[in-house]
């Protein structure tokens, strides 16, 4: 399993969201999107959030809670759907954007 994906997730005060812009390999097929998070802004990124990500056609692609809890220097990333933990992630924060790559999480 080689599938990974990066994002990079911005936010907008005024809005009161996260944007974010995807990008991902699975089964040697690139693609990319963005997407917007919903939740309670703090002064990090760390927190409880509905994230609904869009294809580059800009329609619906799916949602995932999306849970973010900050370590010392970077941040723990976990996407769930309804059927559980479907990817996890590592990232850090870098002139107020938050990076992070990720892969599916192993099922057993």
């Amino acid at each position: 399993m080689n599938d990974v994906g990066v994002v990079e997730y911005s936010k907008d005060t005024l809005k009161k969201c996260i944007n974010a812009k995807w990008y991902s390999n699975v089964d040697g097929k690139t693609s990319s999107g963005t997407g917007i998070a919903v939740g309670e802004l703090n002064d990090d990124y760390a927190g409880e959030f509905t994230v609904t990500y869009y294809n580059p056609e800009k329609t619906k692609s799916i949602s995932y809670k999306l849970v973010i809890t900050k370590s010392i220097d970077y941040y723990d990333l976990e996407w769930f759907s309804d059927k559980g933990k479907e990817y996890f992630g590592i990232g850090f924060e870098y002139e107020g954007k938050l990076y992070a790559g990720y892969r599916i999480y192993p099922k057993n």
